[in-house]
């Protein structure tokens, strides 16, 4: 597997910026929709979710996007309910490196509406490499 490396770090800066500013709308659905697979055309994402909270304190996954070897299931494991609930709490990004069927890497994007955290979103690279520092300081900026 190639390692992570984005060289268009103004264009995702802008998409990211745009993507908080889309999700204030009030059709939610629609934009998830688009931003999944803009992050899928555009980026070469393999795994693509977005995550909100429920009242039970857990989180609820939709508009996935999941390569064939990643189950559904393996999304709405503890661990990875536990870092979306911390990066909805915290409202920082947060990132992995699993191995879901084969080795993923994670990250977990907060998605602002005003002051608050409102949801994640989730974007994965099939990589045996962590995230490249200059990707992370796309999703920083």
């Amino acid at each position: 597997m190639q390692k992570l490396v984005f060289e268009h770090q103004g264009v995702l800066d802008a998409f990211m910026k745009t993507a908080q500013y889309l999700a204030s709308l009030p059709t939610h659905d629609d934009i998830w929709g688009h931003v999944k697979e803009v992050m899928v055309k555009f980026y070469n994402a393999d795994l693509v979710a977005f995550a909100g909270p429920v009242e039970d304190g857990r989180v609820k996954l939709h508009h996935l996007v999941l390569p064939s070897d990643v189950s559904r299931d393996l999304l709405e494991a503890d661990e990875f309910q536990e870092v979306i609930r911390e990066v909805l709490e915290s409202g920082f990004l947060s990132w992995r490196l699993l191995t879901l069927g084969n080795p993923y890497a994670v990250i977990f994007l907060p998605v602002n509406l005003g002051n608050e955290t409102a949801a994640v979103m989730l974007v994965g690279h099939a990589s045996t490499d962590p995230l490249s520092n200059e990707l992370l300081n796309v999703y920083l900026a």
